[in-house]
C-alpha cells in the first residue's frame, strides 16, 4: 500500500510539474466594485508603515495556488507589493517586472513604486481573512499611503485580494485627497522564475486598462479610480486530445546551404495551459524513417520552428501537440523542404508607371522564387531565359538604345529604365527564378506568361520645344501650353531685363502685319514663376530685344512672379519669344495673351542715361512722364526682376555736397527711383541707400557727402501698367535754411541789374551769393542793419542770396538782368 501511494504521489507530482503556468498566461479584466477597509480586527503589520520595509512571513490562511504552485504564506512590502518568496528580504524600491530580483519572486503588485506609509498618522498596513472554506478571501491593505515617499499626506489606499479555490487575484483602489508626487509605478503580477518578456503581466495604462507580457511599464503616475478593480484569473488546464492545427508553408524548394523559411503552426489548441509543442522530422514522411524530434534549428518546442540549413535531400517536418494533463497528443500534416526547382508562382501584375521624356518605371508583384530578371525591348517579343549553370546575370537600367536587354536582376519589385527616346513605346517582361550556389550559379526560371508583361510610352516634348520649331502667333490671341517636358534650347542666347536663359523653354515667333505695333505679352494666368525673353536674329546668333521675369502685383494682381512685357515690332522683322521658368528647375503650365496697339512715342526724350535731362539743384519742380518709354535691360538693385520703363535726369553736386531728391507721383501709380555716380553713363554705380521702390505717393532721399562739381544721375521708372506723370525736385539743403522771419527784412530790387539793397531790424552780419549749381560766386560782410552788395559782375540768370543775421540764415532767390 505504501508503494502504491508513493507511485500515485510521484505521478501526481509529474502531472503538476508538467502543468506549469506562467503569469503571462493569466486572464485580465478591468471592472468596478466597492472598496471596503479592513475591519478593526484585521492583523496590522506596523513595520510596513515605513519608507522601505519588507515584513516577515505572514499566513495566508488557506492554500493559494499561483502559477500551479501552492503557497500558504506571503510577505508585505511598504512599496506596494506582496511576495510568495519566503527567503527573500528585498523590498524592491526600483520597480521593473522584467528584471525583478529573483530573491523576491513571485511578486503580486497592486502599486509597485518607491512608496511610504510612515508620515500620515492615519496610515495602516494590515491583512484580514474573511469568509468560510472553501471560499475564503485574504485582503492585504495599504491604507492612506504616500505615493511616492516625498508625499506627507494620504494619496491613495489599495488592497490585494487572494481568493481560495478559484485562485483569482484582485487589486482594488480608493483615491485619497493628496495628488501623486512624482509617480512612476508598475501594476501587475510576476512569475516565480525567469526574466524579460513572458515572465510577467503588467498594466500599460490605468485610464484605458490593458496589459502586456512583453513591455515592462515603470512610469504609471495616474491614480486608478476609486472602486477600480483589476482582476487576474489563472488559465484553464487543457483536457482530452488537443487540436494540432496546420503548418505553412506546405512545401519549400530551396538551394543547398540556404535556411528555410520559418515553419509556422496555426489553428492548434489555445486558451488552456498544459499544451506543449515538439517539432519532428523524417526523411520519408515516416514511411521507413520514423518520426523523431528535430535536430538543429531553433524553436523546436514552440509553435514556430526555423529548420537548419538545407543539405540537399528532401526532408519532412510536422508538429506534435500534447496536452500534458491528459497525456494525449495530436500531429499536424507534414510539410516538406525540397531541392530547388523553377518557382511555381510567376511574378505578376507588372505595370508601367509615370513616364518622363527619357525614362519608364515598371513594378510587379514577386512570385515564390528568390530573384527576378526583367528583359526590355522595343518590340513585343522576348527570348525566354533558360535553366542552367553560369555566372550571375548582368543587368543595366540604362537602355543601350536597341535590341533586347536585361534591365534588372535582383530581389526587388521595381526598376526605372533610363536613356530612352522621346515618344517611343517600349516593352518589358519579368521572370521569377531561383538562383543557387555562390558562382557559378544554378538557374531555375519560370518562363510562363501571364500578367508579367507590360509596355509603356515615353513622353514627347512640346512641338515648339526648340527655336527651329517656333510657333507663329498673332495679335488678339491666347496661347497655352506647358514647359514641364520641354528642354532648354538656345542656352547661349543673351540674358537681360532681369531674366536669363537657363530653364526648359518653348518658342513662339511674331512677324506682324506690315505696320509698326507695340506688342504686349501677358502671362499672368500661368501657374508657375515664369520668365519671357524676346529676340531677333538666327539660332546661335540672337539679339535680345525685350524681357521680363516678374511683372509685379500691379500688372498681375495676385500673381506678381508671372511675366508681362511690351516690345515694338516694326511690322516686318520676325521676333522670337522664349517662355521659361525663373530658374533651371522651374517648369509648369503657362497662358500667354497677345495684344497689339499702335506705337506711341515716349512722352519725354530723356529715355537713357546718355540723354538725361539736366536739372538744377534749386528746389524747383521738374514735370516729367515715363509713359510709352523704353524698357531698360539693366535692373536696379531694388527691382531685380521688374520691367524697368525708365527716364533719366542729371544734376551737378553743389559745394555743400548735400542734396535732397523728392519724386512725387502724378498719374504714375507706383514709382521707383535710384541715384548713380560715375564719370559717364558706362560706369555708373548706385549712391549708397538711394534706391527707392514701389511708392504710391512720393519718396524722399536726403544725400550727403556728394562730391562738389561732380555729375550725378537720377533714374525714375515703373512698369508699363503703372506708367504716368510725376515730378522731380532737387534741393541744396544747405541753402534752404529759413531760420529767421521775413518780417522787417527787405531785399530790392528783384530782378536786379547791379546793386541789391538789403535791410533788417537786426544787424546783418554777412551776405553770400550762389549760382544754380550751388557754387559761391560773391560774399560780403555788412555788420549793419542796412547795406548793399554789387552783383553787376555776374552773368544774367537766377541766383541764391544767403543772408545771415544774429547767427541765423535766410536764402532768397533773385534774378540778375
Amino acid at each position: 500500500m505504501k508503494k502504491i501511494t508513493l507511485l500515485m504521489l510521484l505521478a501526481m507530482f509529474s502531472i503538476m510539474s508538467s502543468f506549469a503556468q506562467s503569469a503571462s498566461t493569466y486572464g485580465f479584466l478591468s471592472t468596478t466594485g466597492t472598496y471596503t477597509d479592513n475591519s478593526a480586527g484585521a492583523t496590522t503589520i506596523s513595520g510596513v508603515r515605513a519608507d522601505t520595509f519588507m515584513s516577515s512571513a505572514q499566513n495566508i490562511g488557506f492554500t493559494f495556488v499561483y502559477e500551479g504552485v501552492s503557497y500558504t504564506q506571503f510577505k508585505m512590502s511598504s512599496n506596494g507589493l506582496i511576495s510568495f518568496n519566503m527567503t527573500g528580504t528585498s523590498s524592491l524600491t526600483g520597480n521593473d517586472f522584467s528584471t525583478a530580483n529573483a530573491n523576491s519572486r513571485p511578486i503580486i503588485a497592486p502599486l509597485w513604486d518607491d512608496l511610504d506609509g510612515a508620515t500620515p498618522a492615519s496610515s495602516l498596513a494590515s491583512y484580514e481573512l474573511t469568509g468560510t472554506a472553501p471560499n475564503r478571501v485574504l485582503t492585504v491593505e495599504w491604507k492612506n499611503w504616500e505615493w511616492n515617499y516625498a508625499s506627507s499626506t494620504p494619496v491613495i489606499s489599495f488592497q490585494v485580494k487572494l481568493y481560495e479555490t478559484t485562485n483569482i487575484i484582485e487589486f482594488i483602489y480608493r483615491q485619497e485627497a493628496t495628488a501623486v508626487s512624482s509617480g512612476s509605478a508598475s501594476i501587475g503580477i510576476g512569475s516565480a522564475t525567469g526574466s524579460g518578456a513572458g515572465s510577467y503581466l503588467n498594466l500599460t495604462n490605468v485610464s484605458s486598462p490593458a496589459v502586456s507580457s512583453s513591455t515592462s511599464i515603470t512610469n504609471i503616475n495616474t491614480k486608478p479610480a476609486t472602486n477600480q478593480i483589476f482582476r487576474f484569473t489563472p488559465p484553464t488546464p487543457c483536457a482530452g486530445t488537443p487540436v494540432a492545427g496546420s503548418i505553412t508553408p506546405a512545401t519549400q524548394n530551396i538551394c543547398i546551404g540556404s535556411t528555410p523559411s520559418n515553419l509556422v503552426a496555426t489553428g492548434y489548441t489555445t486558451g488552456a495551459t498544459g499544451i506543449t509543442f515538439q517539432w519532428e522530422e523524417s526523411d520519408d514522411n515516416g514511411a521507413t524513417d520514423a518520426w523523431a524530434p528535430v535536430v538543429g534549428g531553433t524553436g523546436a518546442t514552440t509553435a514556430t520552428y526555423t529548420p537548419p540549413a538545407f543539405v540537399g535531400s528532401t526532408i519532412y517536418y510536422r508538429l506534435n501537440v500534447t496536452c500534458t494533463v491528459s497525456g494525449q497528443s495530436a500531429q499536424t500534416a507534414s510539410v516538406s523542404i525540397n531541392p530547388p526547382s523553377a518557382p511555381a508562382t510567376q511574378a505578376t501584375v507588372m505595370t508601367s508607371g509615370t513616364a518622363t521624356l527619357t525614362s519608364l518605371p515598371f513594378s510587379w508583384t514577386n512570385g515564390n522564387g528568390n530573384r527576378r530578371v526583367v528583359i526590355f525591348n522595343t518590340v513585343n517579343s522576348f527570348t525566354d531565359p533558360m535553366n542552367g549553370n553560369g555566372p550571375a546575370l548582368t543587368a543595366s537600367a540604362a537602355y543601350a538604345g536597341s535590341g533586347e536587354q536585361i534591365v534588372y536582376d535582383g530581389t526587388g519589385t521595381s526598376v526605372t529604365v533610363t536613356g530612352l527616346t522621346n515618344g517611343t513605346t517600349y516593352y518589358a517582361k519579368v521572370y521569377e527564378y531561383v538562383r543557387c550556389g555562390s558562382g557559378p550559379y544554378d538557374f531555375y526560371f519560370n518562363v510562363s506568361t501571364g500578367t508579367n508583361e507590360a509596355s509603356g510610352t515615353t513622353l514627347s516634348p512640346p512641338a515648339n520645344d526648340n527655336f527651329a520649331n517656333a510657333q507663329p502667333i498673332a495679335c488678339g490671341n491666347t496661347y497655352s501650353g506647358s514647359t514641364t517636358y520641354a528642354t532648354l534650347d538656345e542656352d547661349s542666347a543673351p540674358d537681360g531685363f532681369g531674366a536669363d536663359m537657363d530653364a526648359p523653354n518653348v518658342w513662339y515667333s511674331f512677324t506682324g502685319s506690315g505696320i509698326a505695333q507695340t506688342v504686349t505679352l501677358e502671362l499672368c494666368g500661368s501657374n508657375y514663376d515664369t520668365s519671357v525673353l524676346v529676340y531677333t536674329g538666327t539660332s546661335g546668333n540672337l539679339t535680345l530685344v525685350a524681357g521680363n521675369d516678374d511683372a509685379g502685383t500691379t500688372a498681375c494682381p495676385g500673381a506678381g512672379t508671372r511675366s508681362k512685357l511690351n516690345f515694338n515690332s516694326d511690322g516686318t522683322t520676325t521676333y522670337y519669344i522664349a517662355i521659361e521658368g525663373w530658374n533651371s528647375t522651374s517648369t509648369g503650365n503657362y497662358i500667354m495673351n497677345v495684344t497689339c496697339a499702335t506705337i506711341n512715342p515716349p512722352a519725354v526724350p530723356n529715355q537713357t542715361c546718355a540723354s538725361a535731362l539736366a536739372v538744377n539743384v534749386d528746389g524747383s519742380t521738374t514735370n516729367s512722364d515715363n509713359s510709352y518709354g523704353d524698357v531698360s535691360s539693366t535692373q536696379p538693385s531694388c527691382d531685380l526682376f521688374g520691367a524697368i520703363q525708365d527716364v533719366w535726369f542729371s544734376f551737378v553736386a553743389p559745394t555743400s555736397g548735400t542734396v535732397e531728391c523728392v519724386v512725387t507721383n502724378g498719374t504714375m501709380t507706383s514709382g521707383n527711383f535710384n541715384v548713380y555716380e560715375g564719370v559717364d553713363c558706362s560706369s555708373l554705380t548706385p549712391v549708397t541707400g538711394t534706391c527707392n521702390s514701389d511708392f504710391t505717393t512720393s519718396s524722399t532721399e536726403a544725400m550727403t557727402g556728394l562730391v562738389a562739381g561732380s555729375t550725378y544721375y537720377v533714374q525714375v521708372w515703373s512698369g508699363s501698367a503703372e506708367q504716368g506723370t510725376f515730378t522731380l525736385k532737387l534741393t541744396d539743403t544747405s541753402l534752404a535754411n529759413d531760420s529767421f522771419s521775413f518780417v522787417n527784412f527787405k531785399a530790392y530790387p528783384n530782378p536786379v541789374s547791379d546793386v541789391l539793397n538789403l535791410s533788417h531790424s537786426s544787424e546783418i552780419s554777412s551776405v553770400e551769393v550762389f549760382n544754380m549749381l550751388g557754387q559761391k560766386v560773391l560774399a560780403k560782410d555788412l555788420n549793419a542793419s542796412q547795406g548793399q552788395i554789387n552783383i553787376s559782375s555776374l552773368n544774367s540768370g537766377n541766383y541764391f542770396v544767403k543772408v545771415t543775421s544774429e547767427g541765423q540764415s535766410k536764402t532768397i532767390k533773385i534774378v540778375k538782368n
